[in-house]
C-alpha cells in the first residue's frame, strides 16, 4: 500500500511540473508581450521634453552597465556610437539626460524574477544616423544600416510571409531565465553575457550577448550597411537547458505602421485648425514625384501637403513699397550719355517706386520673419522729368519681421498669403541672420542707348516704412522653441519626411470656394463627397476630407520611376505609393473614391478620416 501511494506521489509530482512549466512560460510569454506593447506605445506617443523634440518612432537607448549599475535609465550616447551601445537591459525608467525622458510606464521580470534585456536597431536611436524616420524605412534600402536579423532555433532567417524577405527587425526584448551553464550573475552589474546565451548550429555560434553589429558568422568590423545584429529565437523545450533566452522582436512595419496612425493624427488636427483659423482648407500639392523638393501648393484638392520648411528659400510674387528716410546711397553708375537718366534720389527713397506681383525668392526664418529678394521690370514707366517712357528695373532685396502680420486665406485662385510691414526709425536694425547682406534697393532706368541706375542700402539708422505684400504662406514648420505653438506642423513632420507619404483629398466642396450654400455638406446642393470603401463595399460616402498614409513599397510599384506594374496599370506616381481604389485615379469617380484594408502582400496603406468625423 505504501509503494503505491508513493508511486501515486511521484506520478503526481511528475504531472505537476507540466502545468508548473506552462505557468512559467505563460508568465514570460505576458511579460515580453508587456514590454514589446510598452516599447511600441513609447515609439508612437513620444513627445517634446524640456524644449527638445525627438521623432515619433525613435526607441529608447539600453540600459547599459557602463556606470557600475543597472538603473532603469537608457544610457543616451551622444557621441561615438557603437554596436555595443545598443544592447542592455530594458530601460523602464526612460532614457537618461541629454536625452529626453519618456517612461515605458512598465518593470517587467520574467518567470525566473529576471529583468528583460533589449537590443534596438541603430536606425531608431536618436543620433544614430539611420536617416529619416517614416514608413519608407521598412522598404529595400530604407535605411543607413542594416536591421536587427532574427533567425530561428534551426539557423534560418525569419523572413516575411507574404514578401519571402528578411523581416527587418527594429528591436528585440530578452527574457534571460534562470542562470545556466557558466552564467555568474553575482555583482552590482554583470555583463551581458552573464544573462544571455549562445548556442551553435551548422558549425556556426550565434550569440546573443556579443553587440558587435555583425552577423554572428562575420568576424567584426563588418559593413553596417550589410550585416546586422542577429539573435537566436528558441521556441522553449527541448534545449532549454543550454539555451533559455526567450525573445520577442518588433519588425520595422509594425513599429511604423504604429507610427503612421500617430502622423495621420497630427496630419489631421493640424488641417482642422487651419480651417478653422482660415475658415477653409489649404490648396494641396498635386502628387507628382513625392521626392521632390519642392513641396508648393499648385491649387490642387487631392496630394501632397504643402509645406515651408525652415530657411528653406522658394519663388513666390510678392509686392513691395516704401517711404525712407536716411537711407545710405552707395552708388550711382550710368552709361555714357545722357546723365539725367540716372534715377532720382526721391524717387528711391519715396514712395514713387515700388515692385508689384514680382516674381522673386523668400524664405521664412520665422512665423513672422521673412527674407524676399525679387526683380521687377516695368517697361512702360514714364519719366516725367525727361518726358519719355523707359524701362525701370527695381532689385529688392529686404529682410523684416512683423508680429502683427496679415493672412489672407486661400482663395478659390490663390494660396494663402502674408503682409509684413515695418514702420519707424532703425528699419534694419535686426538683421536676417549673423551674416545677412545688407538690405538693398536699386533702380535702373533705361531707354534704347542709355541706362543710369541709383543703389540704396537700408542700414540701422534707416527710418520709414517697408512693407512686404502677399508672400505665399502653406504650412508652417519652424524650427524654433520659442514659436512652437505658432507651429502649423510638428517640427518631427518634416524632418523625417512624413510630407512624401501622407496624400490628402478634400472633396470638391471642402477645397477653397467650393462650399457653395455654405453648409458644410458636400453632399448638397451636389453630391461632391469622398467615397470610403472597406472590404470592397462602400462604408462611407459622405466625407469632405481625409489622409492616407503610404507603407513601404510593395512588390511592382517603382517609386522612382512612378511606375506600378504589380496591379496590372501604370497611371503615376499615385499607384507606385498607394494601392488598390487608393492608387487609382483614372476617372474623377475613382480618384475620389479609397479603401481601407488589411496590410498585406498588396496593400498597406492607412486611412485616417479627417472631416466629418463620425457620429
Amino acid at each position: 500500500m505504501s509503494i503505491l501511494l508513493l508511486l501515486a506521489g511521484a506520478a503526481a509530482g511528475l504531472g505537476g511540473s507540466k502545468p508548473a512549466a506552462t505557468q512559467r512560460s505563460a508568465a514570460t510569454a505576458r511579460a515580453l508581450a508587456q514590454a514589446k506593447a510598452a516599447v511600441v506605445a513609447r515609439a508612437v506617443t513620444v513627445h517634446a521634453t524640456r524644449g527638445k523634440h525627438v521623432a515619433p518612432g525613435l526607441l529608447p537607448f539600453p540600459d547599459r552597465n557602463r556606470d557600475g549599475r543597472y538603473d532603469g535609465e537608457g544610457d543616451c550616447v551622444t557621441f561615438g556610437l557603437a554596436a555595443a551601445h545598443l544592447l542592455g537591459r530594458l530601460p523602464w525608467a526612460g532614457d537618461g539626460p541629454p536625452c529626453p525622458r519618456q517612461a515605458l510606464g512598465l518593470r517587467a521580470r520574467d518567470a525566473s524574477g529576471e529583468q528583460l534585456w533589449y537590443a534596438v536597431s541603430r536606425n531608431l536611436v536618436a543620433g544614430g544616423g539611420g536617416g529619416p524616420v517614416n514608413s519608407g524605412m521598412a522598404g529595400a534600402a530604407g535605411a543607413a544600416h542594416a536591421w536587427l536579423v532574427v533567425r530561428g532555433f534551426d539557423g534560418a532567417v525569419l523572413r516575411d510571409p507574404r514578401s519571402g524577405a528578411p523581416l527587418p527587425v527594429a528591436a528585440v526584448i530578452i527574457a534571460p531565465g534562470a542562470a545556466i551553464g557558466r552564467q555568474q550573475r553575482r555583482g552590482m552589474a554583470p555583463a551581458a553575457e552573464q544573462y544571455l546565451d549562445r548556442i551553435r548550429i551548422g558549425g556556426v555560434t550565434y550569440d546573443n550577448a556579443d553587440a558587435d553589429g555583425c552577423a554572428d558568422a562575420v568576424r567584426a568590423p563588418c559593413d553596417a550597411r550589410e550585416s546586422g545584429e542577429e539573435f537566436i529565437v528558441h521556441p522553449g523545450g527541448a534545449g532549454a537547458r543550454a539555451f533559455n533566452d526567450r525573445v520577442v522582436y518588433i519588425t520595422v512595419m509594425e513599429l511604423m505602421r504604429a507610427v503612421e496612425k500617430r502622423v495621420l493624427g497630427e496630419v489631421a488636427v493640424a488641417l482642422n485648425r487651419y480651417r478653422s483659423e482660415q475658415g477653409v482648407y489649404p490648396w494641396l500639392m498635386s502628387l507628382g514625384d513625392p521626392r521632390s523638393t519642392d513641396f508648393k501648393s499648385d491649387l490642387s484638392r487631392r496630394g501632397l501637403l504643402p509645406v515651408h520648411l525652415p530657411d528653406e528659400v522658394f519663388t513666390t510674387r510678392f509686392g513691395a513699397a516704401w517711404n525712407l528716410e536716411d537711407a545710405t546711397p552707395t552708388s550711382v553708375t550710368r552709361h555714357s550719355g545722357d546723365a539725367a537718366l540716372v534715377p532720382t534720389l526721391e524717387d528711391v527713397l519715396r514712395g514713387r517706386v515700388r515692385v508689384t506681383r514680382v516674381s522673386g525668392r523668400c524664405l521664412w526664418s520665422e512665423p513672422s520673419r521673412a527674407q524676399c529678394t525679387g526683380v521687377d521690370i516695368d517697361s512702360d514707366y514714364f519719366r516725367a522729368d525727361l518726358g519719355v517712357p523707359v524701362k525701370r528695373t527695381v532689385e529688392i532685396s529686404f529682410s523684416l519681421e512683423d508680429d502683427a502680420f496679415q493672412v489672407t486665406p486661400p482663395t478659390p485662385g490663390d494660396v494663402r498669403r502674408r503682409t509684413l510691414s515695418m514702420r519707424g526709425a532703425g528699419l534694419a536694425g535686426t538683421p536676417a541672420s549673423p551674416d545677412a547682406a545688407p538690405w538693398n534697393v536699386r533702380v535702373t532706368d533705361e531707354n534704347a542707348f542709355d541706362w543710369g541706375r541709383r543703389e540704396l542700402r537700408i542700414d540701422s539708422d534707416t527710418a520709414g516704412a517697408l512693407t512686404l505684400s502677399g508672400v505665399r504662406f502653406d504650412l508652417s514648420v519652424v524650427y524654433d522653441d520659442l514659436h512652437d505653438a505658432r507651429d502649423e506642423l510638428p517640427e518631427w513632420f518634416a524632418e523625417n519626411d512624413w510630407h512624401h507619404y501622407i496624400y490628402v483629398a478634400l472633396s470638391a466642396d471642402a477645397a477653397p470656394g467650393g462650399d457653395s450654400d455654405g453648409d458644410g455638406d458636400c453632399q448638397t446642393p451636389v453630391d461632391t463627397c469622398l467615397r470610403l470603401r472597406i472590404a470592397g463595399e462602400v462604408a462611407r460616402s459622405d466625407i469632405r476630407a481625409l489622409a492616407v498614409s503610404a507603407g513601404a513599397a510593395l512588390a511592382g510599384q517603382n517609386r522612382a520611376r512612378g511606375e506600378c506594374g504589380g496591379e496590372g496599370r501604370s497611371n503615376g506616381f499615385r499607384c507606385a505609393f498607394m494601392e488598390g481604389d487608393n492608387g487609382d485615379d483614372s476617372t474623377p469617380r475613382s480618384a475620389d473614391t479609397f479603401a481601407r484594408d488589411g496590410p498585406g502582400a498588396r496593400f498597406n496603406d492607412q486611412i485616417r478620416v479627417i472631416a466629418p468625423l463620425p457620429p
